[in-house]
């Protein structure tokens, strides 16, 4: 830290664009927060939201995060999780992919998803 604080005092303009990195992260979790945890949209919508927002990268590969975890973010209980997520599962939505190894590096739990599919659910 001490290093990293010295070279942010000795380049004044990397200081404006950290703070300008830090309002669009905090305006960014405001947004997703806001869209996640209204009561106003569908359980099931709001889970098609959250479900895009963990999507690792450009591809189908979506963290999985435990159900309390997600029930927490969503404001559900995680019984209610596990039901829609199962829900997903049946419709071929989700695809649970168990824990594994990227050239010996863990990748950990996560889904493959049908992309498309959940953006669509997502607006509705």
């Amino acid at each position: 830290m001490t290093h990293f604080r010295r070279f942010i005092d000795e380049h004044p303009s990397l200081q404006m664009r950290l703070l300008e990195k830090a309002h669009e992260a905090l305006r960014e979790a405001d947004s997703w927060l806001s869209e996640l945890v209204s009561n106003a949209v569908p359980a099931r919508v709001r889970l098609a939201r959250l479900l895009l927002r963990l999507r690792i990268g450009d591809g189908d590969h979506i963290h999985r995060l435990n159900l309390t975890d997600m029930g927490a973010i969503l404001g559900i209980t995680p019984e209610t999780i596990s039901r829609m997520l199962g829900e997903f599962r049946d419709e071929g939505i989700l695809l649970k992919v168990a824990q594994t190894r990227n050239g010996g590096k863990l990748v950990g739990r996560h889904y493959r998803g049908n992309m498309a599919t959940l953006a669509a659910i997502s607006n509705e």
